[in-house]
């Protein structure tokens, strides 16, 4: 116990330690996206030159 009569805790485990899963991509309909914009899929890469290119 402290001096204040309260217990120590050597380790405590907060909730807020642990980062939740980042959530999934949103799904989209490749058929209407054009081709000179950047790709849904988050790479930074223009449509046409990532997913696009499957077309």
């Amino acid at each position: 116990m402290s001096a204040h009569g309260q217990p120590v805790f050597e380790a405590q485990w907060q909730a807020h330690d642990v980062a939740p899963p980042p959530p999934p991509p949103p799904k989209v309909d490749v058929a209407t996206v054009p081709r000179n914009s950047p790709c849904p899929c988050g790479s930074g890469k223009r449509f046409k030159q990532c997913h696009g290119a499957l077309r």
